[in-house]
């Protein structure tokens, strides 16, 4: 039987005296856009970061299912790019720490790594585990980008989030088990999944990634380095804007989907107008009802019909003579 403790190698003993958020991405699962990869990149690049725990790869890691790349020159093998899965310490642009724990998706002991995971977050007194990725989506890259919220504790949910499935079966992830055993243990954990335009679920889309990290800086309280996307966000946009315009295939592919985003979002609006209208109306029959029971049980109180008015009457048990219980 594997133990939690054995999978990873805590490089750093002492106990923090502050509460961080924690940031996971692990590769190798659903992430269209590359969502999660381009934000992860971008923390890594302009964030001050050291490994304060790593996991055993060789254990964790089916190296024939993702084989990791050599290069070979002239007469011989010069490097092996090794995978990772570590935990660093990562600094934000206003000085606060936090934490990121990234690398490949384990293929094993799925249990003992979530496990080990939850001791590293309790020996660093993680307050907020999140993470991030992208779905494919059947929404333009022309309209306002959009995300489905989950969290292990619905007051975690900004509300924000759209998004129209109830409930749906999907294969599992190590994230989502992750997320699944923290709300089980009581630990605070929620994401975001950003939708992103189907045919652009194999590229690098920045503009994804920039929003996601604006939605998990928003969650946190964190200042992630969202300027730093703000140049791969414009190539990326005249890149798409030029594929579009030439090829008519593409072209109606995203006119098609402009005019289905239109009519969901004009949908929605009218839907939310009924709600309220409906809701304004509610109150307002509740509110002049409430407000004339309470009137006449003031009155009834304050003068009976065998009593002076004004006079001071006992007490009596509600509900007695037929008022409110």
């Amino acid at each position: 039987m594997v133990e939690p403790s054995d999978l990873y190698t805590l490089r750093e003993t002492t106990r923090p005296t502050s509460t961080p958020v924690l940031i996971v991405h692990f590769s190798g699962f659903m992430d269209a856009g590359n969502v999660g990869e381009v934000m992860v990149d971008t923390l890594e690049e302009r964030n001050k970061r050291e490994v304060v725990a790593e996991f055993d790869v060789d254990r964790l890691v089916d190296m024939r299912a993702r084989r990791p790349r050599m290069l070979y020159e002239r007469d011989g093998w010069r490097t092996f790019e090794e995978p990772a899965l570590t935990l660093r310490r990562m600094t934000d642009a206003a000085g606060t720490g936090y934490l990121l724990l990234t690398g490949p998706e384990p293929d094993r002991y799925w249990e003992a790594f979530v496990a080990a995971v939850i001791e590293l977050i309790d020996h660093f007194s993680v307050r907020l585990v999140l993470t991030a990725n992208g779905i494919p989506t059947a929404v333009p890259h022309t309209r306002p980008i959009g995300h489905t919220e989950h969290a292990t504790d619905p007051e975690l949910l900004t509300g924000t989030g759209r998004g129209d499935l109830d409930s749906v079966e999907v294969p599992g992830s190590v994230g989502a088990l992750l997320e699944f055993r923290l709300g089980e243990s009581g630990i605070p954990a929620a994401g975001v999944a950003v939708h992103v335009p189907h045919y652009l679920a194999g590229s690098r889309y920045s503009e994804g990634a920039l929003y996601a990290m604006e939605r998990l800086g928003a969650m946190s309280g964190l200042s992630l380095p969202v300027a730093a996307l703000a140049e791969p966000v414009m190539a990326d946009r005249e890149a798409i804007a030029a594929e579009v315009a030439g090829s008519e295939d593409i072209g109606r592919v995203v006119d098609a989907l402009e005019q289905g985003f239109d009519e969901a979002e004009r949908q929605r609006q009218l839907a939310d107008a009924e709600q309220e209208e409906d809701a304004e109306d509610s109150v307002d029959l509740i509110s002049a009802d409430e407000i004339g029971a309470q009137v006449e049980e003031y009155l009834r109180r304050q003068s009976g019909p065998d009593d002076e008015p004004g006079q001071d009457q006992p007490d009596r048990p509600e509900g007695a003579d037929g008022g409110p219980t």
